[in-house]
């Protein structure tokens, strides 16, 4: 559950490497580093193209290795599927030790085309001293939360433990066993006699010494019968719109329930509900009416334009309840279902305007595709797709009558206040604000939902009124700007993506989608224009089997294959040794060879990525050649064999000489002459001697590059 109109502080907010901040000490001795990839082009690491061949496993080993995790992290998928001819959209987690690291994801998505990847990861766990056995129970770890949040909330308030788990949770250079617990509390007053809605509340407890880590609320707050519906502001009835059937074969009497949305009275409990039944020309409330048509309304968008089976894609029943609790002014998904108040002093039923209904519904969908954290920068981006979604529905629903303000069909008049938010001039309701600049840590899930909410406005806009920012929106332009958002949130968004990372994945969305650059553009500059600069992935593929052939002592050629028919061209980096890569040149698009001018007597790495406007693909392999001369022979001697002839023998100390130069003077005499030549990795030799003549010996190895230094010498004599 989340809290829809809360206008509280963030209890905590994820200052953690892991949101995409790469650590500027982490070569200087820092712990951790966290690793936060766009295509790995924005780190030192790279990531060769996985192939059709690779199994899921595989790649997940491919990526493992490329990141440079240690033996004891694990990528492990939890999604792989594939949408559509051509396109495969991977989902894992990281775990270290086989414990899961909160927020820690990589998303690979892949086409015929290309690859791309993004990741928010942690590197460097195994140079810590990382606890993975606890010192605490669940259960007392349970104790701990529920005594805090009773003290907190001034009052002894029933708590349900729903799901727990031991995780690792990052902060700062460091990590913490957790225990991660769900617990949901029921709405209540506290001891000021202040009514608190129900909550969904994400405790991390210390499994070593019970202490509190982090907390927050994932409450997302805010046949064919006829019926009434509506309010006092927005006169509607439904006529032969509402989704019913019998309540038995032959009945007369027909209950708001379908294989598809099920819809329930609470009549002021907080536990249960009645199915809503009644008559096809005069069906329910004008609150239960209003449930079950926009959450019909709501199915149909999604099917119709963006094409997913209910929130899930795979038919999830929405059920709906409406009257909750007595005068309570709020409606929430609670991760199964939907819930709303009647009101109270301050609102109509919430179930009465459809842009409430689909924020909620649509908290479901990101809670089961990117899964975004309901705190920090994740969690304004998490609002902000639920105010979007309402926006999509009302202009779905009726265009000519549709706007980008929220929930402005059901306050009434005695707040003063025309609407909940608004999108396209966020700061309007003196809470939210309107551009990154203005984002702190600790800013509320609903006031940052302002930066994303003013950027879909400014491109609705844009797409309606051919680049216009100050145009008029119309209808179909709305869906298309929103089903680039749907993409992001299903395909592209990590559980932890910041706003950055959120630009990027509607741009690279819209790619997918086929959307022209003009129009990616214009999404593009409504990023810009609320302070978020981001480019899409490149969309390249890494270049394969490259190799390096050394041709002389001065230059080698390199040959590659290339993968990407939309690079401009290709970035070579060298280094040498054991030193580091350094960019060698730039080539034209398509080329697959190149001559690199070298020195002599060096190792020489080569490396290769596609580049174009966007960016860089990940490496290629590397390729390693020599233009080096070959070691000098060693301990060189002379043994006589008979009255005529010497024997010479050696110790050949290279693996790269083409053979062996054999010289030899008369002892006193001031140079040698070279007097035969021998083949490589030939280390002895015969030669005939005069009996009056004593000589000495030296021998030194060569190759194309060049002659070693000599061997020692020897002096030998037949007397």
């Amino acid at each position: 559950m989340r809290n829809y109109f809360s206008k509280s502080k963030s209890l905590l907010t994820l200052s953690f490497l892991l949101l995409g901040v790469q650590s500027a000490s982490a070569e200087k001795g820092s712990n951790l580093r966290a690793y936060r990839a766009h295509n790995f082009k924005k780190t030192e690491s790279s990531l060769s193209s996985s192939t059709p061949s690779q199994t899921l496993l595989d790649k997940t080993e491919t990526l493992k290795k490329q990141m440079t995790l240690s033996n004891d992290d694990q990528l492990v998928p939890y999604r792989s599927e594939q949408k559509k001819p051509g396109f495969r959209h991977s989902k894992m987690n990281q775990r270290y030790k086989n414990i899961p690291i909160f927020g820690a994801e990589v998303i690979l998505n892949e086409t015929l085309s290309s690859n791309t990847v993004r990741a928010n990861i942690i590197k460097g766990l195994d140079r810590l001293d990382v606890n993975t056995d606890p010192n605490i129970t669940r259960d007392e770890a349970f104790r701990f939360a529920t005594d805090d949040y009773n003290k907190n909330e001034e009052a002894l308030i029933p708590s349900t433990l729903k799901t727990s788990a031991l995780e690792l949770l990052p902060k700062d250079d460091s990590v913490s066993l957790v225990w991660h617990l769900l617990i949901l509390t029921e709405a209540h007053q506290d001891t000021h006699g202040n009514k608190k809605g129900p909550g969904r509340w994400h405790y991390f407890i210390g499994a070593e010494d019970g202490a509190i880590h982090k907390k927050f609320n994932a409450n997302d707050t805010l046949s064919q019968a006829s019926g009434p519906g509506g309010n006092a502001i927005y006169t509607h009835s439904w006529v032969n719109q509402l989704d019913v059937e019998p309540t038995a074969t032959g009945s007369s009497t027909y209950k708001a329930k379908t294989t598809r949305l099920a819809t329930y009275d609470m009549a002021g409990s907080k536990t249960s509900g009645t199915l809503v039944t009644g008559i096809l020309s005069s069906f329910g409330t004008a609150a239960s009416n209003d449930a079950h048509g926009n959450a019909e309304i709501t199915l149909n968008m999604l099917s119709e334009i963006f094409g997913y089976n209910s929130i899930d894609n795979a038919g999830f029943p929405i059920k709906s309840f409406v009257n909750y609790d007595s005068n309570y002014a709020n409606a929430f998904w609670d991760g199964a279902e939907m819930v709303y108040g009647d009101g109270g002093n301050t609102f109509y039923p919430l179930s009465g305007a459809i842009d409430v209904v689909s924020h909620e519904i649509n908290h479901g969908f990101t809670e089961l595709h990117s899964a975004l954290i309901y705190d920090g920068e994740a969690g304004g981006i998490n609002e902000s797709f639920s105010d979007i979604a309402g926006t999509a529905a009302e202009f779905f629903s009726d265009p000519s009558t549709a706007n980008f303000d929220i929930a402005e069909r059901i306050l009434k008049a005695s707040t003063g206040r025309t609407a909940l938010r608004f999108m396209c001039n966020p700061t309007s309701d003196n809470f939210s604000i309107d551009n990154f600049a203005n984002y702190k840590s600790t800013t509320d899930v609903h006031s940052s939902s302002g930066i994303m909410n003013k950027a879909f406005c400014l491109a609705a806009k844009r797409f309606s009124s051919n680049g216009n920012p100050n145009g008029t929106a119309i209808g179909n332009s709305v869906l298309r700007v929103a089903k680039i958002f749907y993409e992001a949130n299903d395909n592209y968004w990590l559980s932890s993506s910041t706003f950055l990372q959120a630009c990027e994945g509607t741009l690279d969305a819209a790619t997918a989608l086929g959307y022209s650059l003009t129009e990616i553009n214009w999404l593009k500059q409504s990023w810009s224009d609320v302070g978020v600069v981001c480019t899409a992935s490149p969309n390249l593929n890494a270049p394969t089997l490259l190799t390096a052939t050394t041709l002389s002592a001065t230059s080698v050629r390199l040959n590659w294959t290339d993968n990407s028919s939309n690079e401009t061209g290709f970035k070579i980096e060298m280094k040498t040794g054991a030193g580091a890569y350094s960019l060698l040149t730039t080539t034209a698009a398509n080329a697959v060879t190149y001559t690199a001018t070298v020195a002599v007597n060096q190792t020489y790495t080569f490396r290769i990525s596609a580049t174009n406007a966007n960016g860089v693909s990940t490496f290629s392999n590397e390729a390693t050649t020599q233009t080096l001369i070959p070691l000098a022979p060693t301990l060189l001697t002379a043994t006589k064999l008979s009255a005529t002839s010497i024997r010479l023998n050696w110790r050949d100390n290279s693996s790269n000489e083409t053979g062996f130069k054999i010289e030899r003077k008369i002892l006193g005499a001031q140079s040698f002459t070279q007097f035969v030549l021998v083949g490589w990795n030939v280390t002895t030799m015969t030669t005939v001697q005069p009996t009056t003549i004593r000589y000495v010996y030296r021998i030194r190895s060569f190759n194309s590059f060049g002659n070693s230094s000599y061997s020692n010498e020897i002096s030998a004599s037949l007397k």
